[in-house]
């Protein structure tokens, strides 16, 4: 949860989705597909993620002012809304 924080309180931009992380964890035969899947259907992959991510995302811990908002930060917080 740390990169997410990192995330909500900007002082990160993107969070990364190693496949070699991903392949040891999905290492067990019946999991085996998955990161191949993942590497075939990067897009859709990517979409996930990302849906999974905006419901996880913790409000940030800092205060911002109204002055401190960027056009990305209204998009994102307008794309939380719709979800």
């Amino acid at each position: 949860m740390t990169v997410l924080q990192k995330v909500a309180n900007r002082q990160k931009k993107v969070v990364e989705i190693d496949l070699g992380d991903l392949s040891e964890h999905f290492s067990q035969a019946r999991e085996a597909g998955f990161v191949e899947r993942i590497r075939t259907n990067t897009v859709r992959y990517v979409d996930l993620f990302s849906e999974v991510i905006d419901q996880l995302m913790p409000p940030p811990s800092v205060a911002f002012q109204d002055s401190d908002f960027k056009p990305e930060d209204i998009l994102m917080q307008q794309r939380r809304f719709n979800h």
